[in-house]
């Protein structure tokens, strides 16, 4: 497990007329959706990029993967090697992107270093980069999943990607969006996305504080399902210094969140390997798929798992499986207070 303390490079921020690769390190679905792919290019240019839409990101094996993992990582490998390419979007999460680890080149990738973008299953890639080569990432929206949604992407989602990707000097102040959605009911694979839009609620609770308290330290975290994927292995961010965030995903029916009753042995099983009691504060994010009695019983599971930690937790944050979403910077600094009811990145 490799120190979160360690001197780590920053992403250089995006211009006008750079270019911006997507491809997929996991999952295939993007041979199903490839409308989805090319809308969230068509977004990307209409903003002032160049974008090169990669084979994997339209491409699925025998497995469900986009590609076998020697070809996954090839051409990620060779997109850190090109010099023209300046930032990377994941298409989409998956469950496999742990195959591709020890394959990628991280000497090449330090000496090469530019903006990755991703979450769910690119928990994997944002602390192997960190982790292996002390690349600093995104973990932020995908092209399938919000970039190119219909009938456009959410202005919250672009306004902190942009933000994000483009930022040259000092942090931002990170604000509750005034409306949420976990609506899954139209089709993608039927294009039943182009016909109708997402449904969204009013996002009356905003940020809410389970524990009190002030932390700051270098954002870590990741999908909970993933995070647990890494444990034990050398790819794996130290949860020390960390503000660790975390947020949980769909289950096997992809309209439905995780049964509770996994997430709370994934929560365990975080307890068990000691990252709870490293880590300086908690962020959560605001937990998908679920009716208005689970999402309760959910907040309880987490109170009751880190509450007796006596550090501050910060709830309902827009990060990972939600609608909008923040880019969170993975490895950059931040600071949440309750007292101000703030949450903060400062910077790299």
């Amino acid at each position: 497990m490799t120190s979160s303390n360690q001197n780590i490079i920053s992403p250089p921020p995006l211009a006008r007329g750079d270019l911006i690769a997507i491809g997929a390190y996991s999952s295939g679905i993007g041979a199903h959706v490839s409308h989805r792919v090319e809308r969230a290019a068509e977004w990307l240019r209409s903003k002032g990029f160049s974008v090169r839409v990669m084979p994997t990101a339209k491409t699925i094996d025998e497995w469900g993967s986009s590609a076998s993992p020697q070809e996954r990582a090839t051409e990620l490998n060779a997109l850190f090697a090109d010099d023209t390419v300046k930032g990377i979007v994941a298409a989409i999460g998956g469950i496999t992107q742990n195959q591709i680890l020890p394959l990628l080149d991280y000497e090449l990738i330090r000496s090469n270093p530019k903006i990755f973008c991703g979450f769910s299953d690119n928990t994997h890639l944002c602390h192997a980069l960190f982790s292996k080569a002390g690349l600093g990432s995104f973990y932020g929206p995908t092209a399938i999943t919000n970039l190119g949604d219909s009938p456009a992407i959410h202005p919250y989602t672009a306004e902190h990607f942009l933000h994000a990707v483009g930022a040259t000097g000092p942090g931002q102040i990170i604000s509750p969006s005034s409306e949420w959605s976990d609506d899954t009911s139209r089709n993608w694979f039927t294009k039943d996305d182009l016909k109708r839009p997402r449904e969204f609620r009013a996002n009356q609770d905003g940020h809410r504080w389970l524990a009190p308290g002030e932390a700051e330290g270098r954002l870590i975290g990741g999908c909970l399902f993933s995070l647990c994927q890494l444990k034990g292995t050398d790819y794996l961010t130290s949860y020390d210094d960390a503000l660790l965030f975390i947020e949980s995903c769909e289950g096997e029916d992809y309209r439905k969140g995780q049964p509770l009753s996994f997430v709370e042995a994934q929560y365990s099983e975080m307890k068990l390997s000691g990252a709870f009691e490293r880590a300086r504060g908690f962020i959560i994010g605001r937990p998908f798929g679920y009716t208005d009695e689970e999402r309760a019983k959910y907040e309880k599971l987490v109170v009751r798992t880190l509450s007796h930690y006596q550090k501050p937790i910060l709830y309902n944050v827009n990060v990972g499986h939600c609608d909008p979403i923040i880019s969170v910077p993975f490895g950059g600094r931040a600071r949440i207070s309750s007292l101000e009811n703030r949450f903060e990145v400062v910077g790299w």
